[in-house]
């Protein structure tokens, strides 16, 4: 909603190497060239941080816009 959402995760109870993660949100309807904005914020702590990728998917394809980490 516009008041906005939290959302934790945390990979501190899984002995597992990697802890895949992935946050989905509802399918927006398409927009004009203007688009849409997507605001987030993010902390990464430990002594192995991962990394965060924002993708778009459509129908046919997955787009990664942006990418932060190892």
């Amino acid at each position: 909603s516009d008041q906005g959402q939290y959302l934790l995760l945390s990979s501190s109870y899984t002995n597992q190497q990697s802890v895949v993660a992935v946050i989905q949100s509802e399918t927006f309807p398409s927009t004009s060239t203007s688009g849409r904005c997507l605001t987030f914020w993010y902390v990464l702590r430990g002594n192995q941080l991962g990394r965060v990728d924002v993708n778009i998917s459509t129908s046919q394809n997955t787009y990664m816009i942006w990418s932060l980490g190892s």
